[in-house]
């Protein structure tokens, strides 16, 4: 696995590409295979099944069910883990759906 990386070109047993952070540097990898993570679609199933049945929620005292992480958006793992820190400080101000900071 070799995060962060911009692939320019993929050839047979090797791959090329630079540091999508220091995009001077060059850098050249001797591969077997190339699995690209690239899909940028969110993944609602879980939000989506726990919020299709309004009474069950009602009858169970569960007032809201909030989205964070991959379920709003695709994003880099330490947005997602952010976003999961940010709920849990936010979790009882009025409404913690939106970040405070975008509130103020």
């Amino acid at each position: 696995m070799v995060p962060s990386q911009v692939v320019t070109s993929i050839e047979r047993g090797v791959v090329r590409g630079h540091n999508s952070y220091h995009s001077g540097k060059v850098s050249e990898w001797r591969v077997d295979s190339v699995v690209l993570v690239t899909q940028r679609l969110s993944r609602s199933t879980l939000y989506d099944e726990l919020t299709r049945n309004s009474e069950s929620l009602e009858e169970n005292g569960i007032t809201r069910v909030l989205r964070i992480g991959d379920c709003l958006e695709p994003r880099v793992t330490a947005e997602s883990v952010f976003d999961g820190h940010r709920l849990a400080r936010e979790i009882d101000t009025s409404d913690p759906a939106v970040p405070l900071w975008i509130r103020s």
